[in-house]
């Protein structure tokens, strides 16, 4: 499965049409689209694209995209509205989780959601309802090869800098070979920046919980980079390959050193050391 990936270190994503649908593969049978009756159609239709772009990836890549639903509403309170329904947890509950404004996405086994009301309305479009999609879609994926972890075991599936870096390492991929526009999302140089300024270990980000005190943005960032290291130094297929190692029974752990053949001290020294050069 040989493909052109980004350069750990570019930000020279092209600039070209969208993949037309008709290039694309069907979406899995049973995936579902419920938008909120205050979106309008150009977002349904931006989002419902994004989708396919980011199945369409996968699919060829040799995988298979499970079918989901897709959850859209531009309405906050109609978004926590179905978020707390869907999740059957209480309103306070959805507001904690969605961020109150601060998160415009959550993937769980089987569904997307997708805010795409105020502030994360006056996004670039591209970015917004197309850029996200592929980002929540990588979690969709992670979760499955991985062998469909409840929401309470999520954290079976690896360190949070692993989770989040790879779902915006690939944003960027998807994006790129669907010759979209970049966004400063997709830009790794911002996320080298990022990752450069960081006065903590990698190994810190191991945990959602100590996230929150070095900001999510800025984690998120770093494990993009560390995404890009392991890549760089493997190849794509190892990413695919760690999470089928945890579905075979193994420890991310283990499942990390099988795959990319760093233990993983081993791994955060090469991170350290690669973040302190020029």
């Amino acid at each position: 499965m040989s493909q052109s990936i980004p350069e750990p270190t570019s930000t020279a994503l092209p600039t070209a049409t969208a993949l037309p649908t008709a290039t694309l593969w069907p979406l899995p049978k049973n995936t579902q689209f419920i938008f909120g009756s205050e979106t309008t159609q150009t977002m349904q239709d931006i989002a419902t694209h994004g989708i396919r772009i980011a199945s369409d990836y996968f699919k060829r890549q040799g995988l298979n995209p499970p079918p989901i639903t897709v959850f859209m509403y531009s309405n906050y309170e109609n978004y926590i509205e179905a978020f707390a329904q869907e999740r059957q947890i209480s309103s306070a509950s959805a507001r904690q989780q969605s961020g109150e404004f601060t998160v415009s996405g959550n993937a769980f086994p089987g569904r997307i959601f997708i805010y795409a009301g105020p502030p994360w309305a006056s996004l670039s479009t591209e970015f917004h309802y197309q850029g996200l999609p592929f980002h929540e879609y990588v979690h969709i994926m992670q979760n499955s090869l991985a062998g469909n972890f409840p929401d309470s075991e999520y954290s079976s599936m690896g360190p949070a800098w692993m989770i989040e870096g790879t779902a915006l390492y690939l944003q960027g991929v998807i994006a790129n070979q669907a010759g979209m526009q970049s966004a400063d999302e997709f830009n790794l140089d911002m996320a080298w920046d990022v990752a450069r300024q960081a006065d903590y270990p990698l190994a810190v980000l191991e945990e959602y919980a100590n996230t929150a005190a070095v900001g999510e943005g800025d984690f998120i960032y770093s494990g993009a980079v560390a995404l890009a290291l392991l890549v760089q130094e493997t190849d794509l297929d190892s990413v695919f390959s760690y999470y089928s190692f945890i579905s075979a029974g193994m420890t991310w752990q283990a499942a990390f050193e099988a795959a990319f053949g760093f233990a993983l001290q081993e791994f955060y020294d090469f991170y350290a050391h690669a973040i302190r050069q020029p």
